[in-house]
């Protein structure tokens, strides 16, 4: 026969359950016996199952769910909350729709109590290490985005002596972007090239020995540049000097200039042993002033 609480008093013996002792208005206490499956049991109050919470948390706002010691316990009107862990959104009061795993409270940044619409992971300490803040950004290692703005999109990444983002590939670290707060830093740390595209089209690479093309895929091979197109400068455009014997195997366009051409002519191949100093192109077979 199927009691009510309010039927029972203590020491009620019941067959296959054993000793029901009733502990308040809405609980009792089973010792001994065969404990059973009770489906379909239903409880209008919180229910706590080794001293942990499960329910709708202090405010008993039907939209909200808790599970955890003193989850949601200062909530007042906030609606559709979901916290989870021991004192998981404790401080918060009047904010609606945030979800809080771990033992944030709620009652400090980023959430301050009355925010909405948060997504916070924390540890067991209750320190934060990850937000969804109430317009779509992500924060790692902090509570809020800086640079963020109406209709933009931001992932920060805060650190107190720096902030890295690493990518790896198959558990392996390949390439990463960190900022020491000063300098910034963009590492391939894989034997490849680094690329800059616009309108889905290649404008630039670095190859993985150094060299630069712009307007083409061609590796001009360490410390060099290749340009596909026309270098417009404001500015002098310094070339590399050398003496003569120095001049490096040419390519065809090359220019430098010399400091001890002889007697030199324009248009004829530059010779050594003078004190002149010309400027020199290559023209597919020798160097020459001009």
């Amino acid at each position: 026969m199927l009691k009510t609480i309010s039927s029972l008093t203590n020491a009620n013996n019941v067959s296959g359950l054993g000793t029901i002792a009733v502990q308040n208005a809405n609980a009792v206490a089973i010792t001994g016996g065969t404990v059973y499956n009770l489906t379909g049991l239903t409880t209008s109050v919180d229910a706590t199952i080794h001293g942990i919470t499960v329910g709708l948390g202090n405010s008993s706002v039907t939209t909200n769910t808790v599970v955890g010691y003193q989850a949601g316990y200062s909530n007042t009107t906030g609606a559709s909350n979901q916290f989870f862990g021991y004192q998981s959104g404790f401080g918060v009061t009047t904010g609606s729709y945030n979800v809080i795993v771990g033992a944030y409270q709620g009652s400090a940044a980023p959430i301050s109590a009355t925010g909405s619409n948060y997504v916070v992971l924390s540890d067991g300490s209750a320190n934060v290490r990850g937000v969804f803040d109430s317009t779509g950004n992500f924060i790692v290692g902090g509570t809020s985005a800086p640079t963020a703005a109406a209709n933009r999109g931001t992932i920060t990444i805060n650190g107190s002596v720096g902030s890295l983002l690493s990518l790896t590939v198959g558990g392996a670290n390949k390439s990463y972007i960190y900022c020491d707060g000063t300098n910034l830093d963009i590492n391939n740390q894989a034997n490849g090239y680094m690329t800059l595209e616009t309108n889905a089209i290649e404008r630039m690479r670095i190859s993985a020995a150094g060299g630069v093309s712009i307007g083409n895929i061609t590796d001009p091979g360490a410390t060099n540049l290749n340009v596909t197109g026309t270098i417009v400068s404001a500015k002098t455009l310094n070339t590399g000097g050398y003496i003569v014997a120095t001049l490096p195997t040419g390519v065809t366009g090359a220019r430098a200039y010399v400091t001890n051409a002889l007697a030199p002519t324009f248009g004829a191949t530059v010779v050594t042993g003078g004190a002149v100093t010309v400027p020199v192109f290559y023209n597919g077979s020798a160097w020459i002033v001009g």
